[in-house]
C-alpha cells in the first residue's frame, strides 16, 4: 500500500452542515484532497444509517475537529492567528472566479447554508462559481 501522501493545510469547516449524506461526502471528498482536517459539529451524523454507505470508512483516515456553531467565530479567529486565510466561495461583484483563484499555503474552506452569517466573514475572500447558485454548499464540494 505505501506511505499515506502528506496533508494539505486545507481544514474544510462543515460546522453549518446539516445533512448527513453531505457530511458523509464531505469525508470522502476532504480525504481525496488529502486535507489536514475536516470540521463538523458533532459527531452524531457519524451513527445515522446514511452515512457508512457514502463515507466508506474514510472518516477512519481523516483527521475530525468537532466545533459546534456556537463556537465557531472563535475557532476561525483562531486559525485566522495561526496563518490560515478564511475562504468562502459565493457570488458578489468583488469575487474572484476559481479559474483566477490561487489557494493560499494555509486555507480554512468555509462550507455551510446558501447564506452564510455575517460574523462569520472575518477576511473572508469571497469566490465565484459558474452557477445559478450563489454559494457552494456542501453538495457540491
Amino acid at each position: 500500500v505505501g506511505d499515506a501522501p502528506a496533508r494539505r493545510e486545507l481544514i474544510v469547516v462543515a460546522s453549518l452542515v446539516e445533512k448527513t449524506p453531505n457530511i458523509a461526502g464531505l469525508c470522502r471528498t476532504c480525504e481525496m484532497l488529502h486535507a489536514s482536517s475536516l470540521v463538523v459539529a458533532d459527531r452524531v451524523s457519524f451513527t445515522d444509517a446514511q452515512f457508512a454507505p457514502i463515507s466508506l470508512q474514510t472518516e477512519t483516515w481523516l483527521p475530525i475537529t468537532e466545533v459546534p456553531p456556537t463556537w465557531l467565530m472563535a475557532y476561525l479567529e483562531e486559525q485566522r492567528t495561526l496563518g490560515y486565510q478564511i475562504i468562502a466561495v459565493e457570488q458578489t461583484s468583488t469575487s474572484t472566479t476559481l479559474e483566477e483563484f490561487c489557494w493560499p499555503e494555509k486555507a480554512v474552506l468555509l462550507l455551510g447554508k446558501v447564506s452564510l452569517p455575517r460574523q462569520l466573514c472575518i477576511e473572508r475572500r469571497p469566490l465565484s462559481c459558474d452557477s445559478q447558485m450563489p454559494t457552494l454548499n456542501s453538495h457540491s464540494a
